[in-house]
């Protein structure tokens, strides 16, 4: 093999090992959505704070343990109330002809 050659060789490794280095970052966040779902309100913007080679394990690929530790850890904080729902009112009923309010009031008391 000549100089050329091999310089190709290493940069065709370089630019494998690259790729892979990028599509198992992108598998790691892709595992931390699914497990973080439902449990973490946010978790985008948790992604965001990350640091997602650390979800990596030594082998490169996403280590599903420290993913899922993670997100217990994350998911100890809960996420935020839904938005109130509408509650129709009851019914109303109109005041008696000829009263004031308070007589409204106290026939209702009454009752």
């Amino acid at each position: 093999m000549t100089d050329a050659e091999k310089a190709i060789a290493e940069a065709k490794a370089a630019g494998r090992a690259e790729a892979a280095q990028e599509a198992n970052l992108k598998l790691a966040a892709a595992e931390f959505r699914a497990k973080a779902a439902g449990r973490i309100a946010n978790p985008d913007a948790a992604l965001a704070a990350l640091d997602l080679a650390k979800l990596l394990g030594k082998n490169g690929e996403p280590d599903t343990a420290a993913i899922a530790a993670l997100v217990e850890q994350l998911a100890v904080v809960p996420p935020p109330p839904p938005a109130p729902g509408y509650i129709p009112p009851g019914p109303r009923e109109p005041s008696p002809p000829g009263g004031d309010e308070t007589d409204f009031i106290r026939q209702i008391r009454r009752r």
